[in-house]
């Protein structure tokens, strides 16, 4: 059993509609292995910041993320990197890389559809999010 450890500043609270949490792990042994995104499948609300939590867990797999809406890439709001608060949080394209051990903080107001991060690692894979 696994998940992630989020410490958030005194007076600031856990919102489960606005936040969010994905944990990039490996699944299998040897050949059967492969790079998992643990995450909720509760839908997003179209419009309203979300901040996603990504947490890469995996012990020797860099993880590279894209988020698309409609087939295209987005941009998000870094805020986030290794558990601190980025002093001056700037708006980039919806992207990154993450080595093991790794985190990063982003929030994005989707449109309604679908969130797709699509997901490059030791498997390729996307995970879905539905926006209502």
């Amino acid at each position: 059993m696994y998940g992630a450890m989020i410490v958030l500043e005194p007076g600031r609270r856990w919102d489960p509609d606005r936040d969010r949490v994905v944990v990039f792990a490996v699944a299998g042994t040897a050949d059967t292995a492969s790079v998992v995104a643990h995450r909720s499948d509760q839908p997003l609300k179209a419009g309203v910041p979300h901040r996603f939590r990504f947490v890469n867990i995996a012990a020797a797999d860099v993880v590279d993320v894209e988020a698309l809406q409609d087939e295209r890439p987005i941009s998000w709001r870094l805020v986030a990197k290794d558990g601190a608060d980025l002093p001056m949080p700037r708006t980039q394209p919806a992207r990154f890389s993450l080595g093991p051990g790794e985190t990063m903080d982003v929030v994005v107001a989707p449109r309604p559809g679908s969130l797709i991060l699509r997901v490059k690692s030791f498997n390729n894979f996307d995970a879905v999010f539905p926006v209502r």
